[in-house]
């Protein structure tokens, strides 16, 4: 029983010490720098997100033939003013009666 006991503990050690950890061999980071790098990444990822949706709709409007691309760029104008709450024309608002 103690020889099946040591040769298990002899087995355990041996088979752990020849196993190779990749995760501790860097450098240790400290808690703020491991923040900083997730945020730095998570900054990244937004910024590489937007610029392919920026290019998507670039191509979507290049797609499209010229009076569809016209409908398209009048509504958007449209939705703009509506947006900023500009539903009426910009010399009513300045001649607007008192």
């Amino acid at each position: 029983m103690i020889r099946i006991k040591t040769l298990s503990l002899l087995c355990t050690i041996l088979f752990c010490g020849s196993i190779h950890v990749s995760g501790q061999t860097d450098t240790p980071r400290t808690v703020q720098e491991s923040i900083d790098a997730q945020e730095a990444a998570k900054q990244a990822r937004a910024e590489e997100a937007q610029a392919a949706r920026q290019e998507g709709l670039r191509r979507h409007w290049r797609n499209q033939d010229r009076t569809t691309q016209r409908r398209m760029r009048q509504s958007f104008r449209e939705s703009r003013k509506i947006h900023l709450g500009r539903t009426t024309p910009w010399w009513r608002r300045v001649f607007r009666r008192t």
